[in-house]
């Protein structure tokens, strides 16, 4: 082994020796407590220290032992510890004499902490290594040892990667800029979950695979860090992920007035770096330092856009992420200033600022507005809107989320679909605009008609579409909805108190946060029983009682054009009999009041009526738009409007004119609400001014082997990218039956099909993978041949036999035992000797299937 890696071996010898303290942990503590009475270099270490999760008595973890290794100090010093810690454990490698690749820790900080959480992270990381699956208990003791108060992404990573250093990755700053620069992968940050850390090894090792097949981890992290060296050296400033407090000071300032800042503001700024707590490459500041550094960077002038190496455009914001996280006891008033350049990348800024500039998105993962993933049968179009559907979401590189476990994003996209921000629909024959945008339906009405009974009404209806773009511009944040408390799928109502402009109902609904209406003449209880022939009411009551809900969206009608509040519904219907009239009331958290805002053009140009309750047509995303306008602090810069998505599955099934309408038009890129020709029309039905808002994307499926449909629309085509799925033979290069390629029987088929018809007509490598991966037997390999690519072969030939028999080699084999397709010449047999010229007719040899002899020739 190379001596620069002969580290890697001994760390893992030494972790197989700790893991037998596991129950023995007090015993590894007073071991490790006469090792730093006897050895000097280990003096730092502190065993009567009190920390935040109490005394240190007793308690010390594996990762820590190997961290005494790991420390801003000498080769020479740390060849003396790793002899030691080898007597020590009775490792019986030769103590490393270089170590290459190793991040290692701030000397002022080197504990782990929480040793229970250290650990439980220890003990399965240990197992995953050794199985090679990282299970559930692995990602969840990951997490638990992340949130431990002065642990962090960096410090739990490096820890992993000392133990099974081919295995774990480290997440130091130089390890993440690098794997951003040399494979285009985003390393996650932060208090990232298992499941994203687990992905992101995933992700690196099929990238590494597939350039350097023969690259390690510590390779990768020696070279990373080698980078680091050659940049400081020639004098690019651009790494701010550096670990060293005035290499991370100096090049903050150098970059600074590279770009344009002032001298005077530099100083300022670094002196302001210099008085913070630098943290695995953070820096923790007092609120009054924070002030100060905040002060200098918005009077800068450096408050617009720079534009990176690499073209891209990135606001200030993006440069520094404050964050009001609290960090130790003693800091809960301080705040993390990230010095994070250009989204964490490490990317150098090699022009000077622009003033006005388009927004490069959050990570630097751009899709498209509308997307049709086409191609032939089996390509896996329906299986990769999933992984596209994850990716948007996420704002993450498609390939990144290929290189996920299927099962886990397909679990997420069910969440996310759940949760409303994917939706899912089929085109067809018969599917129209009315159920795609809005319509007429007939309903039976609530009320009966003494002499007809329930009458038939007619209502407008919003379509799958427009029904999920008037609720894209729901905001989310912190897991929640930004603390707003609108509904997943929340309606917008119009609610009169008392009657319009200033008066007592009103104001006292204001004060106290509610809604009131009337009709108590009814009483507390409304039933079925209730008789409204005389006083009518039954379409308000039932609004207020029934339909309308909590999270829903509601709008104080101050007069017929205008509304004064917004509010959201918080709770479920109340009599209150305290109050002499209006005794109907329910919760309301008031968003803003005191407004004046006329909706009737948003409300499909309708006045607002006399009812006292009712469902507006002004949509959710509308709604929102107001909120935005009059009160922006609601949306503070924790909140985020998601990306959404809709799929359509075989888009080209559908009559696209008949289907789209006027949307063929909104749905450009150009023509979406925000962007700058934003475009809204007039729907039919509803009359109200619709758009398709900018954070929804459209994938669309299409099969371009469908010969029962027409060309797709051109006006559709134009609109949308598209994305060709072809058979991929590489996912089924480790798939064998009896010694039978699957993967080049495939490439094969397909070859020849290509030759005969075209290349719109290959075979999808779906029809194989999962059926042989699961069982790779002749048997299912017969079912899938004589039910599936059969009958396929036959659709797309037309029942040509003989050019059926080229594509699967028949015409190749010495007889007809081993033939798929047999031509027949009894006829005569059949029919006598009828004086007629017989045709050859064709069977399909069903035995055949079954031999493996018969697929030699594929």
């Amino acid at each position: 082994m190379d001596n620069a890696y002969q580290w890697v071996s001994f760390y893992e010898a030494l972790a197989d020796k700790l893991l037998a303290y596991s129950d023995k942990r007090n015993e590894l503590f007073e071991l490790m407590k006469n090792v730093r009475a006897e050895q000097p270099l280990m003096k730092y270490l502190n065993f009567e220290r009190e920390d935040w999760w109490g005394p240190r008595n007793h308690h010390m973890d594996p990762l820590t032992v190997i961290g005494t290794l790991n420390r801003g100090t000498t080769d020479a010093n740390r060849i003396k510890l790793a002899k030691v810690l080898a007597e020590t454990f009775g490792v019986e490698l030769p103590a490393p004499v270089q170590f290459a690749g190793i991040p290692v820790l701030n000397n002022m900080n080197s504990f782990f902490n929480g040793p229970d959480e250290i650990w439980e992270l220890f003990i399965q990381a240990m197992e995953s290594a050794k199985t090679g699956i990282f299970s559930d208990a692995f990602k969840s003791a990951f997490e638990k040892a992340i949130a431990v108060k002065g642990n962090g992404l960096a410090y739990i990573t490096m820890g992993l990667y000392w133990i099974r250093p081919n295995v774990f990755m480290p997440l130091d700053g130089n390890s993440r800029a690098f794997a951003s620069n040399q494979y285009g992968i985003t390393a996650p940050s932060g208090n990232c979950s298992g499941e994203e850390y687990v992905a992101f090894l995933k992700t690196l090792k099929a990238k590494v695979n597939e350039i350097s097949p023969d690259l390690t981890f510590p390779e990768i992290s020696y070279t990373a860090w080698m980078q680091k060296d050659n940049k400081a050296e020639s004098g690019s400033n651009s790494d701010f992920s550096v670990v060293d407090e005035q290499q991370q000071r100096a090049a903050f300032k150098q970059w600074y007035v590279n770009n344009g800042g002032s001298a005077n503001s530099a100083n300022t700024i670094s002196s302001a770096i210099g008085k913070a707590r630098l943290k695995d490459g953070r820096a923790i500041f007092s609120i009054a330092d924070f002030s100060v550094l905040d002060s200098a960077i918005k009077n800068s002038g450096l408050d617009g856009y720079f534009q990176s190496s690499d073209g891209d455009y990135v606001k200030m914001d993006a440069v520094f992420e404050i964050d009001t996280t609290t960090q130790r006891d003693d800091l809960k008033s301080g705040i993390k200033y990230y010095l994070s350049f250009l989204k964490n990348t490490g990317a150098a800024a090699s022009s000077s600022i622009v003033k006005s500039a388009p927004m490069a998105t959050a990570n630097n993962t751009q899709f498209a507005k509308n997307i049709i993933l086409c191609g032939t049968p089996g390509t896996g179009k329906t299986y990769s809107t999933v992984l596209y559907a994850v990716s948007i979401i996420e704002e993450k590189p498609f390939e990144a989320i290929k290189a996920e476990d299927y099962s886990a994003v397909f679990a997420r996209y069910l969440k996310y679909k759940e949760g409303g921000l994917v939706a899912f629909t089929t085109f067809h024959q018969s599917f129209g605009y009315e159920e795609f945008i809005e319509g007429i339906r007939p309903v039976v009405s609530a009320e009966e008609n003494a002499e007809t009974g329930r009458d038939i009404e007619y209502e407008v209806h919003d379509g799958i579409f427009k029904s999920f773009c008037d609720k894209a511009g729901t905001p989310i944040g912190g897991g929640t909805s930004v603390d707003l408390g609108i509904g997943k799928s929340p309606s917008v109502w119009k609610v009169s108190l008392e009657g319009t402009g200033d008066n007592p109902t009103r104001t006292e609904c204001m004060d106290n946060n509610h809604i009131r209406i009337g009709w108590d003449g009814y009483g507390e209880t409304i039933s079925d029983a209730t008789d409204y022939s005389k006083d009518g009411g039954s379409t308000v009551l039932n609004a207020f009682y029934n339909r309308m809900q909590i999270g829903d969206i509601v709008m104080s009608c101050y007069s017929s054009k205008t509304i004064d509040a917004i509010g959201v519904i918080t709770g479920e219907p109340e009599w209150h009999d305290e109050y002499q009239h209006y005794k109907r009331l329910r919760k309301v958290k008031w968003l803003v009041k005191g407004i004046n805002e006329d909706i009737v053009d948003l409300n499909a140009g309708k006045t607002m009526t006399l009812s006292s309750v009712y469902k507006l047509s002004v949509s959710v995303s509308d709604a929102l738009q107001i909120l935005r306008k009059v009160k922006p602090t609601l949306f503070t810069q924790n909140v985020k409007i998601p990306n959404r998505v809709f799929i359509i599955d075989e888009i080209n099934r559908g009559n696209i004119s008949k289907v789209f309408g006027e949307l063929i038009t909104l749905i450009e890129p150009t023509k979406r609400i925000g962007a700058k020709e934003q475009l809204r029309a007039l729907l039919p039905y509803s009359g109200q001014n619709f758009g398709v808002p900018d954070n929804v994307y459209l994938i669309g499926t299409m099969n371009t082997a469908d010969r029962s449909i027409a060309l797709i629309d051109t006006a559709l085509r134009r609109r949308f990218s598209f994305v060709e799925m072809q058979p991929d033979s590489a996912t089924l290069k480790d798939v064998l039956v009896d010694g039978i390629d699957i993967s080049e029987m495939l490439d094969t088929l397909n070859k020849r099909i290509t030759v005969l018809l075209d290349r719109e007509h290959t075979i999808g490598h779906s029809y194989f993978l999962q059926p042989l991966k699961a069982d790779p037997s002749i048997e299912r390999l017969a079912t899938i041949f004589e039910n599936e690519i059969i009958p396929l072969l036959q659709e797309y030939f037309y029942d040509d036999y003989e050019k059926i028999q080229l594509v699967l080699g028949d015409n190749q084999k010495p007889d007809d035992s081993t033939r798929f397709i047999v031509k027949k010449t009894d006829a005569v047999k059949l029919f006598g000797n009828a004086d007629i010229d017989f045709p050859e007719y064709y069977e399909i040899n069903g035995e055949a299937f079954k031999r493996i002899d018969a697929y030699a020739f594929l």
